[in-house]
């Protein structure tokens, strides 16, 4: 079974992220003057990528609206705008609860939600870095890209300890594994995005939601 069939299938959530961040993309690019109406789209715009990213678990929510709206237009600004991945995904990593605090046991920024926001904003580009994501690719990567033998290993594993263990993903892994989805690319996965929404989607057969 190849991977691309594991790809997990657009909700409406997605869809409308998808669309509510090309806008942006194109608003952000024209002006650095927002008015009350585009600062508005902004914040529900973030809001709702938090929710996507906690798998619309709302206790899972809540540092997004700590944000000002001027200061997430900034960063999606500069994440839009940026002359490299880097830069990019550190624009965004400023926000509230998007990598802007270092983690009280590792010392690192977070990058794992300032990725699906850049999922968002750039599908062709990126992918959302997850632990389940980069788990599958592991053992992926291990069974010589047989996605079938892959996932027979995972389920050997604890679901707890694989989400310990990529948890503190800080920027450099985060673009390591960014680069990986891109390598990943084909025809029935023809965007960044895609690639690892197929490696989420195969994650459940192996370590089932509760």
């Amino acid at each position: 079974m190849e991977l691309a069939y594991y790809r997990r299938p657009d909700d409406n959530l997605t869809t409308y992220l998808e669309g509510e961040a090309q806008v942006i993309r194109r608003l952000t690019q024209s002006t650095s003057q927002p008015s009350a109406g585009d600062l508005e789209r902004v914040q529900k715009f973030l809001i709702g990528v938090e929710l996507w990213k906690a798998d619309c678990m709302q206790e899972r929510t809540g540092n997004a609206v700590r944000n000002h709206p001027r200061v997430i237009w900034d960063s999606l600004q500069g994440a839009v705008t940026a002359s490299d991945d880097r830069s990019a995904l550190l624009s965004v990593m400023n926000l509230i609860g998007f990598g802007s605090a270092k983690d009280e046991n590792t010392g690192q920024r977070k990058a794992k939600r300032a990725t699906a926001v850049l999922r968002f904003l750039d599908p062709d580009e990126w992918g959302t870095v997850d632990w389940r994501t980069i788990a599958v690719l592991c053992f992926y990567k291990k069974n010589h890209l047989d996605i079938e033998m892959a996932l027979e290993e995972a389920k050997k594993h604890d679901k707890k300890t694989m989400a310990s263990d990529f948890d503190s993903i800080d920027e450099r892994m985060a673009l390591e594994i960014v680069q990986e989805y891109r390598g990943m690319r084909d025809e029935k996965l023809p965007r960044t995005a895609d690639v690892e929404l197929a490696l989420y989607g195969a994650s459940f057969l192996a370590w089932p939601r509760p």
